[in-house]
């Protein structure tokens, strides 16, 4: 499967210049739509917290994954922009609107994922349920495993090498 990871930069700019060279670099073209999964780690700079929106291109749905027993942010201006940067992306590497109609949009706290307990790792939550959906695996993780994972994730930034599975 294959996984493109973006970065919230393109929330506050929209579809500027800088986010339209990620994927039409004329080195190495990336057409987003031929991916299954589309995920979107977001920083909420107001609650300092970290969680993630998945574009499921396979099933037309959009899905938002928060460690914290919450509501998402009352403004739709994430949502708004995602949608936004996938209906332009679509129409320049396809050349056709994307049909927002045939989606789903569950904006929602996916109340089947596992819940932190704490007030510092959410990062490390959003981390593994990108990993675990880049496996279409389900969720067998829990705020106990959370020091294993930081563990984890630092070794592999520092031996530049994944963990296998």
């Amino acid at each position: 499967m294959t996984v493109v990871h973006f970065y919230s930069i393109f929330l506050k700019e929209r579809y500027s210049e800088i986010i339209k060279r990620w994927t039409n670099s004329p080195r190495d073209p990336v057409d987003i739509f031929a991916s299954d999964l589309i995920m979107f780690p977001i920083y909420l700079r107001n609650l300092q917290h970290w969680c993630l929106v998945v574009a499921d291109l396979r099933n037309r749905t959009m899905k938002y994954y928060d460690s914290l027993p919450r509501t998402p942010p009352n403004d739709n201006g994430c949502l708004n922009n995602l949608m936004f940067y996938l209906c332009y992306e679509h129409q320049e590497r396809k050349n056709s609107p994307l049909d927002l109609n045939s989606w789903s949009w569950d904006w929602h706290v996916t109340e089947d994922v596992p819940m932190q307990n704490n007030k510092y790792d959410c990062g490390v939550f959003t981390c593994q349920y990108a990993e675990y959906l880049s496996r279409d695996a389900p969720f067998t993780f829990s705020q106990t495993d959370m020091e294993y994972y930081r563990k984890s994730m630092i070794n592999e930034i520092v031996t530049q090498k994944l963990r296998t599975h």
